[in-house]
């Protein structure tokens, strides 16, 4: 059985947007996503997500390649 330990690092003041980290399993890395409600593009939302990021987790989120 896989396993991995996911904790919700985030949510926006909108409550649209979410960052989730992750622990390494045995087929997948450590890792942190973000993810955004609904269809909706959101170009601003690393700038609205990071001011709000516990220091545990900054460093790993500025190093995230957004897809666009």
């Amino acid at each position: 059985m896989l396993t991995s330990r996911w904790r919700v690092a985030h949510v926006s003041d909108e409550r649209d947007l979410i960052v989730l980290t992750f622990e390494r399993s045995l087929v997948t890395p450590a890792g942190m996503d973000v993810i955004g409600r609904g269809p909706d593009e959101r170009p601003d939302a690393r700038d609205r997500v990071a001011p709000g990021l516990p220091a545990d987790v900054r460093a790993q989120f500025d190093a995230l390649s957004w897809l666009s």
